[in-house]
């Protein structure tokens, strides 16, 4: 993978995803679709893409996108970006 990844959150991703679910939260089912896999998952700092993927550090907005999601609040569509992680 590169240094650093694209994901675009759609709306289906929001209203197919579920809140507190690493694995089925709209961020995680979007890096699924676009990067061809079913295993990727979203912490509160990090993803990865697929099983054994590399981590990449979220972005601000994505964290705040996963809080209100989380929370319950509304959220739109978005693009982020994440860069892999050095740690």
């Amino acid at each position: 993978m590169s240094k650093q990844i694209r994901v675009t959150v759609e709306e289906k991703h929001i209203k197919e995803g579920v809140r507190g679910r690493t694995k089925n939260c709209p961020l995680a089912l979007a890096l699924n679709e676009q990067y061809d896999t079913e295993e990727s998952h979203v912490s509160y700092l990090w993803c990865h893409i697929g099983p054994l993927g590399d981590p990449y550090a979220l972005s601000y907005r994505a964290i705040k996108f996963i809080d209100d999601f989380d929370g319950g609040k509304k959220v739109e569509p978005a693009t982020f970006v994440f860069k892999k992680s050095t740690r």
